[in-house]
């Protein structure tokens, strides 16, 4: 019986049998969706998040290894590195996004702000002090509360637990 090949593109097959490859066409806007929502918050504690990230990314990359046993070092070594940052995107997305704890609300003072643009740009507020956070510091907020918003104005900060127990924060308005 002979076998007919009609296919114009593919996932993850190799580009010599004529097909192209929609791999990183597929998983691009992912990347870059994913990089903008993380903006508006962030983990109370780093290595809360990594630990969640390095635990996604062996997951990630032992489940890559069985289904491709060819891998070489590199490409392992590459493999992890993608998996890590992608484990800590799809971690974080998914610690708050399904999160549904009660937020512990902290009025604060916004004493400055200021925008990063390292990766991409990123608004934030430098505030008083808050629940565990002993000094002043910042908290990452949306564009439209980094426009509205003025030193001495008063913002709260909601922080939640995580769904998978990365507590985390972000900033807003207080809701009355």
């Amino acid at each position: 019986m002979e076998r007919n090949n009609f296919s114009v593109a593919a996932v993850q097959r190799p580009q010599c049998d004529g097909t192209r490859d929609l791999t990183l066409l597929l998983l691009t806007p992912g990347i870059f969706l994913t990089a903008g929502w993380l903006r508006d918050f962030e983990p109370l504690n780093w290595k809360q998040a990594v630990l969640l990230a390095v635990i996604l990314a062996f997951a990630l990359t032992f489940a890559a290894t069985r289904v491709e046993r060819e891998l070489s070092k590199a490409a392992i070594y590459i493999l992890a590195v993608a998996a890590f940052a992608y484990g800590y995107c799809a971690g974080m997305i998914l610690d708050a996004g399904l999160d549904r704890s009660t937020p512990q609300i902290y009025p604060v003072t916004v004493l400055g702000k200021y925008e990063s643009r390292a990766r991409g740009t990123s608004w934030y507020l430098n505030v008083s002090p808050w629940g565990p956070r002993t000094g002043a510091g910042h908290v990452p907020v949306s564009p439209a509360r980094y426009r509205a918003t003025r030193p001495g104005d008063t913002v709260c900060v909601y922080l939640k637990s995580g769904a998978l127990g990365v507590a985390w924060y972000a900033a807003d308005s207080c809701k009355q």
